[in-house]
């Protein structure tokens, strides 16, 4: 096949969040795997005592790409990211021996759902950015660790001689009004100032297998539902209309290819409804907007208040919740946590998550995450993007040593490139940033079999900025 001087086109698709429509290009430190894995399969051993980091995942195997037409990119059938639906993966050892160009646009050909006649049309380009296609003969390296192709940050191009696929460029969406028991509530995805209260979907972003209980999921953790280690069964219930009696079962199969299916209508939407499952805490009185004084104490010789100004926000964080800030959480902004007490013996010795403090963007992913375990002797830091449930490279500092204080506090401060984490007023760590969105909502919480070091409610209180913290009277 005779090579092309010039690539299929010079624009790379825009990344669309599903939560506001914002570009979000996707993270560099994500890790892909073909099957999503529960986190704590992810974190290993660990050495106390050291700093690890893993920000350089390994991508050998997978294969990335981008569909064109000549009239602009076009959305792959089996996509990396629901934010960027144009970049598809497949796995080098689903494609036929020997590994050639040839070899590969038939398997690309055939699982995005082309007619083989298009295999000597279609030109593939490795990696996008090169200006020549690759003849049909030439050898393709599938399997090595790292090359063009072999990454979504320098995926190859494949481009389709036909103009008429509209169809694949077409997005299909699955529209739904989330309810409270008290009545319908502002969703998060709402695309229509004039009706708030109903929010939409991209299909793509709903994972396989695709039934009521991945769309369950799906929404869930778009409009921050999801609380850990309670059956969705018994906090959401989606309706096929707002008129239906009975919920949908989670194990009816969704076929969201086809014309119809539930929430395809704009004007007959699913219907989401939330119950909240509250866990008790027995032997916590909760006092809204009051905490106890001890809780400020810094030093033996120090005295800390808050300053009588607009730039604070008191809250009080239960377990297993997640409080939405009325200011955005962004750079300069300084989140301090208060614990009624600590009893690290008390905290199950096993290596799992422990206890967790995230920070959640409006897109539902965890822009910061972080987690005291003491089965591994560490406190780790992480994110997490929502719409795929992929963990990003973690990195983790001792927990030895720390939280010395019966009364202890943890400080997060946003410095605007990274985060900045402080124990008892002592620096911890630094956390580059790998989600640039600001934060809007806070959740505290623990593994099922865990007991919180912590008190089972925090005190939490947002300042806009460093400035207006803390003032120090020194005795």
């Amino acid at each position: 096949m005779t090579g092309s001087t010039m690539p299929p086109l010079t624009k790379k698709s825009p990344h669309r969040s599903i939560g506001d429509d914002q570009n979000t290009p996707p993270d560099p430190n994500l890790q892909i795997s073909g099957v999503p894995t529960k986190k704590t399969s992810q974190y290993g051993s660990v050495q106390p005592k050291s700093f690890e980091q893993n920000t350089h995942p390994r991508f050998g195997g997978t294969v990335f790409y981008r569909l064109y037409t000549e009239d602009g990119p076009i959305r792959s059938q089996h996509p990396v990211y629901s934010s960027d639906p144009f970049i598809g993966r497949t796995l080098a050892r689903l494609v036929a021996p020997p590994h050639t160009t040839a070899s590969l646009k038939r398997h690309l050909c055939h699982i995005e759902g082309f007619s083989s006649s298009m295999v000597d049309t279609a030109k593939l380009f490795v990696p996008l950015s090169c200006l020549t296609a690759k003849d049909d003969s030439a050898r393709l390296s599938l399997l090595a660790s790292s090359g063009p192709g072999l990454s979504p940050q320098e995926p190859m191009a494949w481009a389709l001689a036909e103009r008429n696929l509209s169809d694949f460029g077409e997005t299909r969406y699955i529209y739904y009004r989330p309810y409270s028991p008290e009545g319908a509530i502002k969703s998060n995805t709402c695309f229509d100032e004039s009706d708030i209260y109903l929010g939409r979907i991209d299909t793509l972003s709903v994972p396989p297998p695709r039934t009521i209980a991945s769309l369950t999921a799906c929404i869930a953790r778009i409009e921050g539902f999801v609380v850990r280690d309670t059956p969705l069964i018994e906090e959401i219930q989606i309706f096929k209309d707002v008129a239906s009696e009975d919920p949908l079962r989670t194990d009816v199969n969704l076929s969201l290819i086809e014309d119809a299916y539930p929430g395809n209508d704009q004007d007959d939407p699913v219907a989401v409804v939330h119950t909240p499952h509250r866990l008790p805490n027995p032997g916590i009185t909760l006092v809204p907007g009051h905490c106890d004084p001890s809780w400020f104490s810094i030093m033996p010789t120090e005295t800390l208040r808050p300053d009588k100004n607009s730039g604070k926000k008191f809250y009080l964080l239960p377990i297993h919740e997640t409080i939405r800030l009325e200011a955005q959480f962004k750079a300069g902004g300084v989140l301090i946590f208060q614990s009624a007490g600590f009893h690290m013996d008390s905290c199950v010795s096993r290596n799992a998550e422990g206890v967790w403090i995230n920070i959640l963007d409006s897109s539902n992913n965890s822009i910061l995450h972080m987690s005291i375990r003491r089965g591994e002797g560490t406190i780790a830091f992480n994110h997490l993007l929502a719409s795929n449930n992929q963990w990003g490279g973690e990195e983790r500092v001792p927990l030895e040593g720390l939280f010395k204080e019966p009364n202890p506090t943890i400080v997060i401060c946003d410095n605007g490139d990274r985060y900045q984490v402080m124990v008892d007023y002592v620096f911890v760590a630094y956390f580059e940033k790998r989600i640039w969105e600001d934060g809007i909502a806070v959740v505290y919480d623990k593994d099922p079999d865990q007991v919180s070091p912590l008190s089972n409610t925090l005190a939490m209180t947002a300042y806009t900025s460093f400035a207006d913290v803390i003032t120090r009277v020194t005795s």
